[in-house]
């Protein structure tokens, strides 16, 4: 008796639909039964038949090969193979071998001893169902990109938020899971203090009980891959577009923005999990170059000078005298309740040219995104005439369209940018008072962090550095400023 493999497939999205698997096999048995065919194995697969080269196909060949099977038993065409490759390949191996195809739904009975007609006919009917694959693939691209215009991410939604299986009356949509999102959020707010690289932030998260989707251990990749994706403060990309999305924000955009400043100076740096505290803040006061950092001998950290222009004065110091050094200079901050509220009103005036700046850059933006659209109506009124091919019309299209979305981002952006500018200078005016014991307590990141606020650079000259500090907070230094000297 002869024997052979019974194939039984359909993708996922039949599936989904009510395609069974079963409603293959029942009738295969039965015909291999009529036919005396008995069956060595049954295939059951649930794929998409685009990905050719598939890893069942190809066990299934290996097998017909290795076991000298005579048949191969399925529904019809489009169930066997609807790609080119995968017909190729099976017609070359019916070619040189005594294998046969039944697709007994067609009626049909391959070999290649078959007609050349009934060969044709097989062709044909493959490359029907290549036609109707494709043609499935561009409508489900076009549902893809009428559900991004609607502002819902095509495919899954990722780690803190769910999907929700559309219906007949409601369509597919993303929800906030409320078992992974305040883990979410604390990766944010965490990483933008940059007190934690990606291996301790994803440390600890995994001890407070952080998962990936499939329960596993999110890798250190997997948690870049979050603090980078635009989705959780509500927009998405999709086929190279910005979409403003229409799921809920787990975050701000002002706290995505904080977290990508961490990532950019860190690369900048070429930071390596070793940190150094006032890198950035430190300049030479004999040949203007920057003050370097370096680990000597794996714990102990040296400032010196780059010696950009050749031999240099200055000294090498000990991190700890740079952090003493600092320590001392905001013992000659001077503030009492008067000048606090004087310095909350500069700040307020030092923004004014800030926001000045921020309006005319909206403007700009405003503009281009509105010359844009006029060069989309004109592309298209030149395709309606034909003065332009369809593929120049669609590449251009495409160009603008992403450029538009990136103008949108860059807007809201721009309005975000300073809004908590004000409310952070004050509650630092505020901590001023005590400022000094703030410093010894904190650790070197809080320390880093808090000098950067209020200093623009120290230039080390001798053994008298030289402090340069940010506006309002420069006239604050020294002592100088006395509420008796300038009145009520």
């Amino acid at each position: 008796m002869k024997k052979g493999i019974l194939w039984a497939r359909v993708s996922s999205k039949e599936q989904e639909e009510g395609y069974s698997i079963d409603a293959q096999l029942k009738p295969g048995r039965e015909y291999a039964k009529k036919e005396k065919i008995r069956i060595f194995k049954e295939y059951a697969v649930t794929e998409s038949a685009k990905r050719a080269g598939r890893r069942e196909f190809n066990q299934m060949l290996e097998e017909v090969k290795e076991f000298n099977l005579d048949f191969i038993l399925a529904e019809k065409t489009d169930r066997l193979y609807r790609n080119l490759k995968d017909w190729v390949v099976l017609d070359d191996m019916m070619e040189n071998s005594n294998l046969e195809i039944h697709l007994w739904k067609e009626g049909s009975l391959l070999s290649k001893d078959s007609h050349s007609t009934h060969k044709l006919h097989h062709g044909i009917n493959v490359m029907v169902a290549k036609y109707h694959l494709d043609n499935a693939i561009e409508e489900t691209r076009k549902g893809m990109l009428e559900r991004a215009e609607k502002g819902w991410l095509p495919g899954l939604a990722p780690n803190g938020y769910e999907n929700v299986p559309k219906t007949k009356k409601t369509p597919g949509k993303i929800i906030i899971d409320s078992e992974r999102a305040h883990f979410v959020r604390k990766a944010f707010e965490r990483y933008s203090t940059g007190e934690f690289s990606l291996s301790t932030l994803n440390e600890l998260l995994y001890q407070e009980g952080f998962r990936a989707k499939n329960g596993g251990r999110l890798s250190e990749h997997g948690l870049q891959k979050i603090l980078k994706n635009h989705f959780y403060y509500g927009w998405f990309e999709w086929s190279g577009q910005f979409w403003k999305g229409s799921h809920e924000p787990l975050i701000s955009k002002h706290l995505f923005d904080k977290v990508q400043s961490i990532f950019a100076d860190r690369a900048s740096s070429q930071w390596k999990g070793k940190w150094f505290a006032f890198k950035g803040l430190l300049r030479c006061g004999f040949c203007g170059c920057a003050i370097t950092a370096e680990t000597i001998k794996g714990k102990y950290t040296y400032y010196r000078c780059t010696y950009g222009k050749g031999y240099c004065e200055q000294r090498i110091r000990r991190e700890e005298e740079i952090d003493s050094l600092f320590a001392e200079a905001l013992d000659d901050f001077y503030l009492d309740d008067k000048i606090i509220k004087w310095a909350k009103e500069g700040l307020i005036v030092s923004h004014e040219e800030e926001e000045a700046e921020s309006k005319a850059r909206l403007i700009r933006l405003k503009r281009e995104h509105s010359r844009n659209e006029s060069y989309i109506h004109k592309i298209y009124q030149d395709r309606l005439q034909d003065i332009i091919t369809p593929e120049f019309f669609q590449s251009e299209f495409n160009e603008i369209q992403e450029r538009q979305q990136m103008i949108l981002y860059e807007m809201e952006r721009e309005q975000n940018r300073n809004k908590n500018y004000i409310e952070e200078g004050i509650m630092l005016l505020e901590l001023m008072q005590g400022i000094k014991e703030a410093y010894l307590k904190a650790n070197l990141r809080q320390k880093s962090r808090m000098l950067k606020m209020i200093l623009e650079r120290c230039e080390l000259n001798g053994e008298e550095p030289s402090f340069h500090w940010k506006k309002p907070f420069d006239i604050l230094y020294g002592g100088f400023l006395k509420t008796e000297e300038w009145g009520e």
